[in-house]
């Protein structure tokens, strides 16, 4: 099962400084450089919006994930699911 990307908006992204960013927005695009990925710093509402793509997530900017309850409660039926595939 796949997801969209844009399934991740509300999530949070914890920053390698220590800042947590929230997830507004996930603009699709192709590869290479995949999706853009709005974030703007959780605890300021009003803090500018920021776009990353995924190379420079992956680049080690974003230490963690963190998902609405919701998300992590689908997140968690797939992983079931992709377990009783594998059994």
């Amino acid at each position: 099962m796949a997801l969209p990307w844009s399934y991740l908006v509300g999530a949070e992204l914890l920053h390698k400084s220590g800042q947590r960013y929230l997830i507004t927005a996930i603009e699709e695009r192709q590869w290479p450089t995949g999706p853009l990925i709005e974030v703007c710093m959780h605890e300021e509402p009003t803090s500018q919006s920021v776009l990353y793509n995924i190379a420079s997530i992956k680049g080690g900017i974003f230490k963690a994930l963190f998902p609405t309850i919701e998300q992590a409660s689908l997140f968690i039926k797939i992983i079931a699911q992709i377990e009783q595939v594998r059994s």
